[in-house]
């Protein structure tokens, strides 16, 4: 992922409590009435940093569904069936039968193939001129013709077939139109460009989601990483050269800062908290072998990671 879209979500932030505002000794202030606390509102400042990356996990799985829901309106509006589910994604069929089909990928990707050819049931009786019991497609099967009931196939036919061979010397079990299979590319073309651009927005929308989506679900995964391989009987410095090695191996990326400074508050908060803390060893390493300096060294605050959020 290289762009994200949206606005940034403050996913981490250090409770720090916000300087008293001291009034005049001028202009003494009353003291307040004293304000019960909203339970809600203390609970929401102990959240650790694992329940912020999954409420935050909630809210972009909700815009991801809501952006695909709003895409799929867009490709029925432009003559597509309801999408259904497959292994490799979601498939829209198009109401006419030779348009391609659309498909759009569980990792935000989208494609197009030639539709099948459609297989149909025989129209039976009615006013609708009739080619072998067929509208719009060849006759895929045949049941024997002749007097009803004589020949084996015919006697099980609903009455409608039974009369309908009678009448029109052919019994069509099925139907298929195979405008999909022989169309030329030529002019199924300009029908994907059409899908593409008419749904340009809603296809962006969904793919930005799809990606933020993706990457909080990679940011709790290193999280627990660490939360495993911390609570590991390995010794001490090979789990602390571990998490440096992770740290000093992302890329300069808006989402490769944001990983390290995930690493940075599991510093933080768990190995400088425990018995085990980095050793100027390993900070010196940092300095000389990684990217030159360890913000943990100056910076007795927690780094903040943000992630983008709709």
């Amino acid at each position: 992922m290289t762009t994200m879209t949206g606005l940034w979500l403050l996913a981490v932030a250090w409770a720090s409590e916000p300087e008293a505002q001291v009034a005049p000794a001028s202009e003494p202030e009353p003291e307040p009435a004293a304000v019960a606390e909203d339970p809600a509102d203390a609970g929401a400042e102990e959240q650790t940093l694992e329940e912020r990356l999954e409420a935050l996990a909630e809210v972009v799985e909700v815009h991801s569904d809501t952006t695909f829901e709003r895409l799929s309106r867009t490709l029925r509006g432009l003559g597509y069936k309801e999408g259904k589910v497959r292994r490799r994604g979601t498939v829209f069929r198009p109401e006419t039968s030779w348009y391609p089909s659309v498909w759009l990928t569980p990792d935000g990707g989208v494609r197009f193939s030639r539709t099948p050819p459609k297989v149909t049931l025989p129209v039976l009786g009615g006013e609708v001129p009739l080619q072998g019991g067929c509208v719009g497609g060849l006759p895929m099967a045949s049941a024997p013709t002749g007097r009803v009931g004589d020949q084996e196939g015919q006697s099980n036919l609903p009455a409608r077939a039974r009369d309908l061979a009678t009448s029109s010397g052919t019994n069509p079990l099925l139907c298929l139109d195979p405008a999909a299979a022989v169309v030329a590319d030529r002019r199924m073309n300009p029908k994907k460009r059409r899908v593409l651009e008419a749904a340009e927005d809603d296809l962006r929308q969904w793919q930005g989601a799809v990606m933020q989506q993706s990457f909080v679900q990679t940011l709790m995964a290193k999280w627990q990483w660490m939360q495993e391989l911390w609570a590991s009987d390995q010794p001490a410095a090979d789990r602390r050269a571990a998490l440096l090695e992770h740290w000093c191996t992302r890329t300069d990326t808006p989402e490769g800062q944001q990983a390290r400074a995930l690493v940075e508050k599991y510093f933080v908060d768990v190995v400088q908290a425990s018995g085990s803390p980095l050793t100027d060893a390993e900070v010196a390493w940092v300095r000389s072998e990684c990217r030159g300096e360890w913000p943990l060294s100056d910076a007795p605050d927690a780094p903040e990671v943000l992630v983008e959020a709709p």
